[in-house]
């Protein structure tokens, strides 16, 4: 990976500035939709805040050039020092308006902020789980996903500070040219053509940055390596420092070679444009003093001349500054707009006007019609023309070797991935022509990588704040076995699973864990109940409870178990035994214990350790 991008810098790195313009003003029109007395406030605040800056300024060189002629020439020291109490005042007003804008920014960011959090996790919550298979993916919600109310925000401010700067520019230009418009017009020159490289650092930098972020996140990744408890546990058996850190400063050395010429570049440029940008001024000075002497130019106007400089100067200095941040604020809208608009091809605009899924319905039939399943951007089948028939209510066991597609199988069934090939029908129709948030809401399931949430044990059953149904809260703790802990913990099911936020929380073992978790999944309540490997770490006698509580349920619901223990297939009136992707059996246990060679092979292999351990 080559980050010499003085030399190879993509196209797409800078926007031009028919680009950006579009881009800006979309973020100032969000903020005028969200927030529309703050954009008036601010239009106020930053486009008339100039004055005072001005009056200030001509008040200062004024009393300058009274005080060089003589204030004996004044009909009195109040005639001298008007302008000073007029500027006073004027500057307390402004005061006060910018600390009133000030105030309503920060409300109005929070606001905004808060609204494009929504909006970001509802969009996340509906990205292709596709996405995740794709390392870029992580570099579009890094860029993309935690933009806040701040860069919008900035991108309204930039619109009037930029009106504000033209102001304050035009008015110190009216007065350099009243005393020598042709040194004005070289100094003016001189500043457009320094100024604007001042700001080239800052966006070397940036884009430096942005061309680490992949080395960073390898960096930050085994900086963490013992930031979280499990990591920290195993890394102290396995004696993981030495590793975590060779890999840290592997990468860390990698950042810095990546930048360290760049930087003595960057450091070196920012010299020589610190030394070029004063040049200006100090021709200015040598060519007034030498036209004071010469007696073409009174000192009064010299005086006059170098005050309106030094802030004309700061003007177009904040003219440049203004026109970067234009750049950089559109660029991190497209960023954020890029995210907003990753296409999704399961989730859809239209999708609440598809046809729902009857959830109330007694059960459902799926069909597998040829479905062939390979991820994005690779080659390989995962899962190779596969066909088959549920009916109604039947309890379907999925079997196989690691690796064989059975948690595939799962994802495409309920839609969080698409068959590459084929098709498959609930019901008798493409599952793709029913609203997923409906197709969603028939599926309970405990996935192999169930997740753990830092709330109470009653929240992560329901994963609601609402009022809970006791009933199927009862029923879910005894179907699950959850209710042999449950009733130990210091607050019962109000217990805070994690002491993350606190300190009065507990940590449950694997088992328990997975035991909340196919609570949740039996207090969902839906019509199709998913269970991958539901007693992988639950022990023998849970174990049992857990399978008696799914035969009491059989042929009442769509029951899926992916499971290694073929006991469990004894209850099931479907068995799918998948190798390497292809199904090589489908029937009831008895079927495939007298015709298929392969579940032949794999019921006697656990038979005989069973029998082994009991002899032992």
């Amino acid at each position: 990976m080559s980050f010499n991008f003085f030399k190879k810098r993509q196209k797409n790195d800078k926007i031009p500035f028919r680009e950006a313009l579009p881009l800006f003003f979309s973020s100032v029109k969000r903020v005028w939709q969200y927030d529309k007395k703050y954009v008036l406030l601010t239009f106020f605040v930053l486009t008339f805040g100039t004055i005072p800056d001005l009056l200030s300024v001509f008040v200062g060189a004024i009393f300058n050039q009274r005080l060089i002629l003589g204030a004996e020439k004044y009909a009195s020291y109040l005639y001298v020092y008007y302008p000073l109490l007029i500027s006073f005042v004027v500057t307390i007003i402004d005061g006060i308006f910018f600390s009133i804008w000030r105030w309503t920014e920060t409300k109005s960011m929070d606001m905004i902020s808060s609204f494009l959090l929504r909006e970001s996790v509802k969009k996340i919550s509906k990205i292709d789980y596709a996405s995740y298979d794709d390392p870029d993916f992580y570099d579009q919600i890094q860029n993309g996903w935690y933009q806040d109310g701040e860069m919008f925000i900035n991108s309204a401010t930039t619109v009037f500070s930029s009106i504000s700067t033209v102001i304050g520019a035009c008015a110190y230009v009216s007065v350099l040219a009243y005393i020598d418009w042709k040194l004005m017009i070289v100094i003016f020159l001189a500043n457009i053509w320094v100024d604007p490289l001042t700001n080239k650092p800052n966006r070397w930098i940036y884009l430096l940055n942005n061309q680490l972020a992949e080395i960073r996140r390898k960096e930050q990744y085994y900086r963490g390596f013992f930031s979280n408890k499990e990591m920290a546990s195993e890394g102290k058996i396995f004696d993981l420092y030495d590793y975590a850190e060779e890999n840290y400063l592997k990468a860390h050395k990698e950042i810095y070679r990546a930048t360290f010429i760049n930087r003595l570049k960057i450091n070196g440029i920012q010299l020589f444009l610190t030394v070029t940008s004063k040049l200006p001024l100090i021709a200015g000075y040598i060519y007034l003093s030498i036209c004071v002497y010469n007696g073409t130019v009174s000192l009064a106007n010299m005086t006059l001349f170098i005050s309106m400089y030094s802030e004309f100067a700061n003007q177009i200095y904040n003219t440049v500054c203004e026109v970067s941040g234009f750049r950089y604020y559109a660029e991190q809208s497209r960023y954020a707009r890029e995210f907003m608009n990753i296409p999704t091809s399961i989730f859809t605009d239209d999708d609440n006007t598809k046809e729902k899924v009857n959830s109330t319905t007694a059960g459902h039939t799926i069909e597998f019609r040829n479905v062939t399943f390979r991820y994005p951007g690779t080659d390989k089948n995962i899962l190779e023309n596969i066909s088959f028939y549920v009916g109604k209510n039947e309890t379907v066991s999925i079997i196989g070797a690691n690796g064989a597609g059975k948690t595939t199988l799962i994802h495409l069934l309920m839609r969080i991935y698409d068959p590459t090939e084929g098709i498959i029908l609930l019901d008798g129709k493409d599952i793709r022509e029913y609203s997923v948030e409906s197709l969603y809401g028939i599926f309970s399931v405990l996935f192999q990588d169930y997740c753990n949430y830092a709330v109470s044990a009653k929240e992560s059953i329901t994963l609601s704040t609402e009022e809970v149904d006791h009933e199927k809260m009862e029923k879910s703790l005894k179907a699950s076995t959850s209710y042999k802990f449950i009733d130990k913990l210091k607050d019962g099911i109000n217990t805070p699973l994690s002491r993350s936020f606190d300190l009065n929380g507990t940590e449950l073992s694997v088992g328990q864990n997975q035991r909340i978790a196919l609570a949740r999944a039996y207090y969902k309540d839906a019509p199709i109940i998913i269970l991958d490997e539901p007693s992988a770490s639950i022990d023998p006698e849970s174990e049992a409870e857990i399978l008696e509580s799914v035969n009491k349920i059989r042929g009442k619901k769509n029951i899926w178990l992916i499971t290694h223990r073929l006991s469990t297939c004894v209850i099931s009136d479907r068995i799918l035994l998948l190798k390497n992707g292809k199904l090589i059996g489908n029937g009831s246990h008895n079927d495939l214990l007298n015709s298929n060679e392969e579940y032949q092979r794999m019921f006697k292999l656990q038979a005989d350790r069973y029998d082994y351990e009991v002899v032992e």
